[in-house]
């Protein structure tokens, strides 16, 4: 906000300065910027009546049978005792108490009855309120009003024309920006040869942020201080670990030495990451495939999509893929058709000993339709291109696959390391995915893993990579997959369940295309069961 302010000017535009760190304090600061003289907080808890109860049960952080993902209080050290809005205390945790002290303040700013309907901590400067007292006098009618109010006068766009772009790009220089990550870099460095101390690298950091706030022309300040505080805090606190004798006799602790070369490597990335997309999400993954599944079971809207692979593996296609889609998406045998309607989703499954198989049976519907989104899975990208010269009426999606393992000798390379693991059945899953993005991409690389660390192997799959990238420009790194694009703006940047990627040019590749090395019991598990690869039964 303040260093767009620096730029649009403070007098037309207001500054919410309690919007953090938890959506419920900025929509409480927004709302009290627009002089609401009555608010109403449901939901906010900021807390925890025990230590299984912590987030709605149909949240994220739930099963559908209303059990955790996950032991949250052990993570989250839920242990800070304060008093309770119905109750005389509830368990909180640091963030949300932070957050309640900043509500608090904001509260102080403005004149207004805030009533916390909510089961949580008590939030001074309101007055609880129990759901069913609660007495609404305003209708329908003024609510209109209201938001009409909101959506013409609270709100002002920065109009393109008046060069706020090139002003705002003009003042905060990229390069300045470089420069300051690698001289704080270069510090980090110096640090862990021992020609630093931590102390000193700490006040080199605060005055580094310091001296690019003062000089007012790179976004330094702005984009790490928050950050920056945080390792200064986690390297003072590793550092308190050791007595001065221990520092001088052995230097940094190999906990500290891991903590220096974490933030170099975070240093790298940001400066390499901000200059292509400074507008860019940020990215965080958690419970993402019990997220996507959950997602995928609520779809209400009936779709369509229509498959074609040799005819021997079709049925089994369809099988896996209502496995992995949600229950109203339909995935039809398209062999039998000779017409698509515009706009449908058609999937070619090319396995290396079915492509010219395939090709036929697809020939007659890509010439007769037009404009459908065409995603192709094969194990070469040359197959692509072929499609898209000879049907060039079409949208194609490229899936790159990987050999998959179909005999014993496979599984054996698999399991001492000399080949990725692979089924039909994953480039399946891929394909699945790759409909819940929700609109068309160039290409999707889904990630793999070894069972056991081969560097050869790992080198080969690595240059099959880079080879298949080389005519892309940019890519967006997701949990197990990633996307390529020739443009920035194509490129896809969230996908159909709210995931957010983390992009990247491809010259800055900044990710391996691999997952963790399998843990052993699960390598064990696919050895056992690869005979049995049916709904429910093959290994993933």
């Amino acid at each position: 906000t303040v260093s767009n302010l620096n730029i649009l000017g403070e007098g037309n535009w207001q500054k919410l300065e309690f919007a953090f760190p938890t959506v419920t304090n900025f929509a409480i600061n927004l709302f009290l910027e627009l002089a609401f003289s009555q608010l109403y907080l449901l939901g906010v808890d900021l807390g925890f009546i025990d230590d299984k109860t912590h987030h709605s049960k149909q949240s994220g952080y739930y099963d559908s049978d209303g059990n955790e993902l996950y032991d949250y209080s052990k993570k989250n050290r839920m242990t800070i005792s304060v008093p309770g809005n119905f109750r005389s205390s509830v368990l909180t945790k640091y963030e949300f108490k932070v957050s309640k002290e900043i509500i608090e303040q904001s509260l102080r700013t403005r004149p207004v009855d805030c009533f916390n309907c909510s089961d949580g901590v008590r939030i001074f400067g309101t007055t609880p309120l129990h759901l069913d007292r609660i007495l609404l006098v305003s209708d329908s009618a003024q609510k209109a009003i209201a938001l009409s109010e909101i959506d013409t006068k609270a709100f002002k766009a920065v109009e393109s024309n008046n060069g706020y772009q090139e002003r705002f790009y003009s003042r905060y220089s990229k390069e300045k920006l470089h420069d300051e990550l690698d001289a704080i870099n270069l510090a980090v460095e110096r640090c862990l040869l021992g020609s630093l101390s931590i102390e000193e690298l700490m006040q080199t950091q605060k005055n580094s942020l310091h001296e690019s706030y003062q000089a007012g022309n790179s976004l330094l300040f702005y984009l790490l201080y928050g950050t920056s505080n945080y390792a200064n805090a986690v390297f003072s606190k590793l550092q308190s670990v050791l007595s001065a004798k221990e520092v001088a006799e052995k230097g940094l602790s190999p906990e500290l030495k891991k903590a220096l070369e974490s933030w170099s490597e975070a240093l790298s990335s940001i400066k390499v990451e901000y200059e292509p997309f400074p507008h860019a999400f940020d990215f965080a993954y958690s419970m993402y495939f019990k997220r996507e599944r959950s997602v995928l079971a609520k779809m209400t809207s009936p779709q369509s999509t229509y498959v074609i692979c040799d005819t021997d593996y079709t049925s089994r296609f369809i099988m896996w893929f209502d496995f992995f889609s949600a229950e109203l998406h339909q995935c039809l045998d398209a062999s039998g058709h000779t017409h698509l309607e515009a706009g449908n989703t058609l999937m070619l499954m090319i396995r290396s000993n079915d492509r010219e198989d395939v090709k036929a049976l697809a020939a007659e519907l890509l010439s007769s339709s037009t404009n459908l989104h065409v995603i192709v899975a094969s194990e070469s990208i040359d197959t692509l291109t072929l499609l898209q010269g000879e049907y060039s009426q079409h949208c194609f999606s490229f899936i790159m696959m990987v050999d998959p393992i179909r005999t014993e000798s496979d599984l054996k390379a698999f399991d001492c390391g000399e080949r990725i693991f692979s089924l039909d059945e994953l480039a399946v899953a891929s394909l699945t995915r790759s409909a819940l993005i929700g609109h068309q991409f160039d290409l999707l690389l889904p990630k793999m893993a070894f069972a056991v660390d081969n560097s050869k192997s790992r080198e080969m799959y690595l240059s099959r990579v880079h080879s298949v990238l080389e005519s892309f420009s940019y890519c967006c790194d997701f949990p197990d997959f990633f996307v390529a694009s020739n443009s920035v703006e194509n490129l896809v940047l969230r996908d159909g369940v709210g995931n957010r990627g983390r992009p990247f040019k491809y010259s800055e590749l900044l990710i391996q295309p691999f997952k963790p090395l399998m843990q052993p019991k699960t390598v064990e598990r696919i050895k056992q069961q690869f005979g049995e690869r049916y709904v429910g039964g093959f290994p993933l």
